[in-house]
């Protein structure tokens, strides 16, 4: 919107020209029934995040479509060209499938519990040592060490060293949790920037001037 404004105050007639030419290729991308195209849509991203564990839309069946498309229209500038008619199937079949899923989940969830009751996963390997992926504590706090970047300031032993935590582990898997760790973190931030380039791609495109 301020590029817009920006930019018509400075030459009117070429701003307006590019946001006709952008309104024309928003409108391209909807097909003959006056559908877009869901599929490639940046709301299908955001709807598909919010029917997953953790989004808002998680566990709530029972939520009006029309209301569910409301709160998105009115929030999410994503949505601006979804039509109630387009989103309503797709919030159907949507909720239909993330319950299935759930109870599937659910079940899968009990027969875990069955056979952990039955084998119940060990703290310790073969050898005596303690397994990391049991210790909470320690997956917490190398989880936090990492996100405050300290292995760029120290090595491992150090980082070892410094907390108590790890103490009971040997360096060498100390090490490889360090590894993985950032691995972890990385892959989280490649995800979560290619979703914000994404949204705001489709911001900039899509962005209409109104002139008051």
């Amino acid at each position: 919107m301020r590029k817009n404004l920006a930019d018509y105050l400075k030459n009117p007639r070429k701003t307006l020209e590019r946001i006709g030419k952008e309104k024309r290729e928003k409108d391209r991308q909807k097909n003959k029934s006056g559908k877009v195209k869901w599929v490639t849509h940046p709301a299908k991203e955001i709807f598909d995040e919010d029917v997953e564990p953790g989004g808002w839309l998680y566990d709530q069946d029972d939520l009006d479509a029309r209301l569910v498309w409301k709160t998105y229209k009115s929030k999410q500038e994503e949505f601006e060209d979804v039509s109630f008619e387009q989103f309503e199937p797709i919030y159907i079949k949507a909720m239909q499938r993330a319950a299935k899923r759930r109870s599937r989940s659910k079940q899968e969830e009990e027969w875990m519990k069955h056979d952990r009751r039955l084998h119940p996963r060990q703290t310790h390997n073969h050898r005596g040592e303690p397994v990391f992926d049991m210790d909470v504590a320690a997956k917490e706090q190398l989880r936090e060490d990492v996100e405050k970047k300290l292995y760029k300031k120290m090595k491992p032993m150090e980082l070892h060293a410094m907390r108590e935590v790890y103490h009971k582990y040997k360096l060498g898997i100390f090490r490889q949790r360090i590894y993985q760790e950032k691995r972890r973190q990385k892959f989280n931030r490649y995800l979560e920037k290619k979703r914000t380039e994404k949204r705001r791609k489709y911001a900039a495109k899509y962005m209409r001037f109104e002139r008051k």
